[in-house]
């Protein structure tokens, strides 16, 4: 694509226009943004611009042979949400500016290079103006381990100096040096504070000199000075007089190309995964691409507590509408159910969480750019789980909603990357990759996706169910929460089951895992992994807090932080798949004889005060219409209910079963 470059004259923007060259994106043009040309310093107390430095970079136009585009910052921060919408004067709203007028000169601009390594709070803004743009994010250093990528730096021949130092064991006297001068001073200060090596914390900043991308002329130093603390400048800085030299050799250099140093697509430990499974030694049938007809019908599903409210089941059964009309009804039903919810408790409610079901995957672009109108201008959109499965005759989509009361102390957390690296895939739809919910975190489902250009890796099944793990594996990491709950496997053939069943048990995970078949995946993937995660340091906390006296923390600590951990099991057929944690359990389980289960679950919970807040039914192909009607007139009376019919389910042994079961509650 071609691409303009926001550039600070720093070390990482540079860095990233070296990636994206290498992954097939032209260089068209730089953009950069500066103080106004009355401010007093060139240090501004800005939450997204570099602006030390400024004074140099109409000099990167001639180094790289491109024009470049400069806008002065008039805003300031007016908007600190993570989660950013367009904001009157604020100062990412010179960057849309900005953008606006490299558009208007160059209107065949697609891409938009940026040097974000770990910052949510400029990610979100440049690809918030990214989107209103309709231009693609690239963000190659995304969430890369920092001490690769210092090194990584230092290796590709970048000359990057420091120019601003703010972080502890960083001093005047080490401004001007190279970043492989400061290397081993970076470590050193990593291991003994946690100094961000790459400086994401604001420890320092830098100005690149040369690149591999400079052709044939660089940066040099003719004298320099420093700007010691004043009242407009709260920190040192260097400000060095540079003028443009040619380099030595006359001939561009290209094998920079070769050398530098990409990431591979899978880790280490997933490389190995791939090796410890295999493909699975069966053969699918003719039978699994049947088409399976489902008869089972269900209501529509409303129950709300203090913390949450489901809104599950949404449907409209009938032939006489057009598709775009049948998903319009159901997303009428979700906003008029919510808006009755409101009413009720006096609060705002926010949708975190979606399972979207089709009758077809030939669907999905339709529904998406419905979905999409319907969550327009939401600056935190849900989390999504989207299958195709075998829903009931003449029901085309079902929609399930879980909402949270928007309140301050009780903080919503997304993860909502829509920008291209080699983290994980951004987004194809409009939904996030996972939302918080004070421990609890919500997961879109991911599928065997590459992240650098969100194609399906069809090399094999193995390698894309691994892949998929990655995938879920670095959203839950992202957000601090990586122990599972509740996880399931959906997949399209048993075969595709074999394989899931295989990376999880080489994983080494211990919550209990559901597999289900539908009939399609997005993008035609095999296997997609979805479910929630918990944060349980924060769970041990609260836990202390709320039950135990400060004068016995220092007694009860080890063996209350076990407590918390284990996994119990209430004579089920599943030993090991219900975990309680403070005042959420949640029970994951397959099985043959769903209403013995419920019987005894809701025994239990009355006997301890504790009730149901949520149950996910998985219906094979081998339920009853009357088994059913039985366990949801049983359990609509103490939660809201979602079925989900399947075609087969399995649990963690591989042994089918008809019923698959999440219930989520309090103790």
């Amino acid at each position: 694509m071609k691409t303009v470059a926001l550039i600070s004259g720093g070390k990482d923007s540079f860095y990233n226009i070296l990636h994206c060259i290498k992954n097939g994106h032209s260089l068209d043009a730089l953009a950069n943004l500066h103080p106004p040309i009355d401010f007093p310093s060139d240090e501004m107390d800005s939450h997204m611009y570099q602006t030390v430095g400024h004074h140099v970079i109409d000099h990167y136009a001639e180094l790289l042979e491109v024009p470049i585009f400069r806008q002065a910052i008039n805003g300031s921060l007016k908007n600190a949400n993570l989660s950013y919408k367009p904001t009157i004067d604020d100062e990412a709203e010179d960057l849309f500016l900005l953008l606006t007028k490299v558009l208007q000169e160059r209107p065949d601009i697609e891409a938009v290079s940026v040097g974000a390594i770990l910052s949510n709070y400029q990610r979100t803004r440049v690809e918030n103006v990214c989107q209103r743009l309709g231009l693609t994010c690239l963000s190659y250093l995304w969430h890369r381990d920092q001490v690769e990528l210092l090194s990584e730096m230092v290796q590709s021949g970048l000359d990057a100096r420091l120019i601003k130092t703010a972080g502890v064991g960083l001093t005047t006297a080490h401004l001007g040096q190279s970043l492989s001068q400061m290397q081993p001073q970076l470590l050193k200060l990593y291991e003994m504070y946690e100094l961000h090596p790459c400086g994401e914390g604001g420890e320092y900043e830098s100005l690149c000199f040369d690149a591999p991308i400079f052709k044939y002329k660089k940066l040099e130093v003719v004298d320099s000075k420093i700007i010691e603390p004043t009242s407009h400048d709260c920190l040192a800085y260097w400000v060095p007089n540079v003028f443009v030299v040619s380099k030595d050799s006359e001939t561009y250099d290209t094998e920079w190309m070769k050398s530098l140093i990409v990431p591979p697509m899978l880790e280490e430990e997933m490389e190995d995964l791939i090796q410890f499974v295999g493909e699975a030694d069966i053969v699918d049938t003719e039978e699994e691409k049947e088409i399976i007809e489902n008869k089972l019908q269900y209501p529509i599903s409303v129950f709300s507590t203090d913390n949450s409210s489901c809104i599950f089941n949404l449907h409209c059964d009938s032939s006489n509408l057009s598709f775009e009309e049948e998903v319009e009804e159901v997303l009428r039903q979700l906003l008029e159910l919510t808006n009755k919810i409101q009413t009720i408790s006096g609060e705002n409610l926010a949708v975190i969480s979606v399972s979207l079901l089709l009758s077809s995957m030939d669907l999905f672009p339709k529904i998406n750019s419905l979905y999409a109108k319907f969550f327009d201008g939401i600056a935190s959109p849900p989390t999504r789980l989207c299958i195709a499965t075998t829903l009931p005759f003449l029901r085309r989509v079902q929609l399930s909603a879980t909402l949270a009361p928007v309140r301050e102390h009780q903080a919503l957390r997304n993860l909502y990357v829509q920008s291209r690296s080699y983290w994980a895939p951004s987004n194809i739809g409009p939904y996030s990759q996972a939302v918080r919910l004070g421990p609890i975190c919500y997961l879109s489902g991911q599928i065997g996706l590459n992240p650098i250009d969100t194609t399906l890796v069809t090399d094999s099944n193995v390698k894309q169910g691994v892949l998929a793990y990655q995938n879920i594996q670095r959203v839950k990491s992202a957000m601090n929460a990586e122990k599972w709950l509740a996880p399931v496997a959906f997949v399209t053939s048993q075969k595709n089951m074999k394989i899931a069943n295989g990376i999880w048990s080489e994983a080494g995970e211990e919550f209990k895992l559901i597999t289900v078949q539908v009939n399609e995946l997005p993008k035609g993937a095999a296997i997609e992994w979805a479910g929630n995660s918990l944060d349980m340091s924060e769970v041990l906390s609260a836990q202390m807090n709320a039950d135990i006296d400060d004068s016995d923390l220092e007694e009860e600590t080890s063996k209350y932080t076990i407590k918390a951990i284990s996994w119990k099991a209430l004579d089920f057929e599943e030993p090991g798949s219900l975990v309680w944690v403070f005042s959420l359990f949640v029970l994951s389980v397959a099985t043959n004889d769903i209403k013995v289960i419920t019987e005894k679950l809701l025994g239990k919970l009355s006997a301890s005060t504790g009730k149901l807040t949520s149950a996910i039914i998985y219906t094979s192909s081998f339920v009853l219409q009357e088994e059913l009607d039985i366990v949801f007139e049983i359990l609509k009376k103490h939660c809201a209910v979602e079925i989900i019919p399947v075609r087969r389910v399995w649990n963690q042994q591989m042994i089918e079963k008809k019923w698959g079961l999440v219930f989520k509650g309090t103790n």
